[in-house]
Formats: structure tokens, sequence, C-alpha cells
């Protein structure tokens, strides 16, 4: 009997690729960098960031314990990578047929999501996810709706979507889950006194003249503010998040914003940490009765999957298959 339990125990153990975690995020950053012929065009393929392309080779060779590609440009296979090329591609090839099963199985063959989120969201990682989405379940189609926190939590919970991404509410109507945290960071002009320090705390910033985001963070910016019991010295406020950076740049004032908003490159503005330390959370929304119908459950569940994985690689740009939305009001502003 010993002997049997070692075998089984044999048997459950996982194989060296999955004790190296390797993910499928890192095989499509693989695929698209080769495909591609460059990290620039690979992160436009993927809808993500050229350090987020990095980030995941990176990622792939550490588990591996070796390189995939050689380190001068233009990007080629090494040995290693020739070999896990050719696997990646089956791979990738294997989990979209088994998607595609999953979704005819499931009677997932049309159906229509709406969906509401505030700008910090639409701006960076949903575009990533969406686009995985879409090859998972290529026949649903998506509504995307912007707004601030407290009109993503109604429009929800009035049931003009079907979920939302948004900062927790205390609504009872609504069941709120962790979804992601954002760090939020200090943004000002090249040259600016507080550019290259080590962390500026609210007391200083509070000196300042403050461009305020109107983009769904206003809450938590407060909130950082009155931890020293500060108020910022607001000047003006932007809903858009380029005008919002773009007076930064011409030094109409300071502001901040989650890091994950940041404009690649940085040009003529600078990060600077926050003291203390403050961060931007964001829940994912639906009714209690759960979203109405399987293709609004599959997103959900999606997302769900994101929120618990590691290796979520934050993206920008727009993904072409959504239907990009107005609000379901009539202060509708176009999304991104």
């Amino acid at each position: 009997m010993q002997g049997s339990a070692q075998s089984h125990q044999d048997v459950l153990t996982d194989s060296p690729i999955e004790q190296s975690k390797v993910t499928l995020a890192q095989l499509r950053a693989l695929v698209a960098v080769v495909d591609a012929g460059s990290f620039t065009a690979a992160a436009r393929t993927l809808r993500t960031t050229q350090s987020a392309v990095s980030h995941a080779l990176r990622a792939l060779e550490e588990a591996l314990g070796g390189s995939v590609l050689v380190s001068r440009p233009p990007p080629k296979t090494t040995a290693l990578g020739d070999e896990v090329l050719s696997d990646a591609r089956v791979a990738l090839s294997a989990v979209m047929q088994l998607r595609k099963r999953a979704a005819a199985a499931a009677g997932l063959t049309s159906g229509h999501i709406r969906l509401a989120v505030v700008e910090s969201a639409a701006a960076r990682f949903l575009p990533e996810l969406m686009s995985s989405f879409r090859m998972s379940y290529p026949q649903l189609t998506t509504s995307l709706f912007r707004g601030a926190d407290a009109e993503v939590a109604t429009w929800v919970s009035d049931g003009l979507a079907d979920i939302g991404i948004a900062a927790p509410v205390d609504d009872p109507t609504l069941r709120v889950e962790p979804f992601v945290e954002d760090e939020m960071v200090l943004v000002v002009a090249r040259g600016h006194k507080f550019a290259g320090r080590a962390a500026v705390p609210a007391t200083e910033i509070s000196t300042e003249p403050f461009i305020m985001s109107g983009a769904g963070c206003e809450q938590t910016i407060r909130a950082f503010f009155a931890m020293s019991k500060r108020e910022p010295r607001v000047v003006a406020k932007a809903s858009d998040i380029s005008t919002l950076f773009a007076m930064a740049r011409g030094r109409a004032g300071v502001t901040i914003v989650p890091r994950s908003v940041l404009p690649e490159p940085l040009l003529d503005l600078r990060e600077v940490p926050l003291s203390p330390v403050h961060v931007r959370r964001l829940a994912l929304l639906c009714r209690h009765d759960g979203p109405q119908g399987p293709a609004a459950a599959a997103l959900l569940d999606t997302l769900r999957s994101r929120a618990r994985s590691s290796d979520v690689i934050i993206a920008r740009g727009q993904d072409s298959m959504i239907g990009i939305g107005h609000k379901p009001r009539r202060t509708a502003r176009r999304l991104l």
C-alpha cells in the first residue's frame, strides 16, 4: 500500500512546466514579438505597453531558466526559444479551441453585455482584458459606458448596466467584490521643486495649485488629503486624462492620478510617490441576483479570474471589437 500511495503521488505532482509557472500571457508575448518583429509592434498587437511585453518575456525566461530571445534587436529566438515558440503556438491554439467549445456548450453563441467603468479602468487594464474575453467569446458584443464612481454604481443598481468597475460602494442592492488596487502618485512638471523627491506628503502638496481629476478619482484624492487634515488648493478640474497631463506640463498646477494611467513616456512630466502610500481600490459591482444572462455572467467570471491572477498585464488603447457607447443618460461623453 505504501508503494501504491507513492506511485499515486507521483502522478499528481506538477510537471516541470507547471512548476515553472509559465503563463498564457507570457506565451502570447513571445509569439507576438516574433510575429510582429519588434517589442513596440508586439505591444500594439496585444494592446498593451512595451514595458509590459518586456516584463512578460523576462518572467518567461526566469520560469524556463534560459533565454528565449537574443539580447540585441531585431528579436530572434535562441535554440530554446525555437522550441518554446513552437510549443507556445500549439498551446495557444489548443486553449482557443477549448474556449470555443466551452462557449458553445454554455450556449454562448450570441449575447450583449453592458459594462460600466470609471475612466482609470477604461484607460489601461480593461482593453487587454476585453481583448482576451473577445478571443474566448467572439460571438458576444459589449457596450462600454464611462462615468464617475457614483454614476457607475447607480447604473448597475438601476439595471442600466450588467457589471460595473468602480470604487467600493455601500449599496444594499449591489454585490461588491474586490478587483484591483492602484497606487496613487503625484504628477508634476519637469523642474518642479517636488520633482526628484523620494515622496511628498499632503501637507506640502496642499500649498501648491492643484488640478483635480474629474475621471473618478476625486474621492480617493480627497481622502489622502483628509488623513493629514488638509484640503487641495484646486484651481482647475479636468475629466479627460490627457487634458489633466497637458495642464500639469503647462505648470497650471500639480495633480494626483493612479499610477496605471501615467503616459508613456512621461516626457516633460515627473511622477513622485505620495507619503504615506495611498491606493485607489476598484471593485466589481453587480446586482445581488447576478448579471442578467449567460453572456454577462461569463464576463464577470473572466474579471473575477483576472482579479485573482498575478499575471494581469496592464494595458492601454481601445479594443476595436467593443461597441464604444455613451453614458445611458443625457450627459454622455465618448469613451477614451
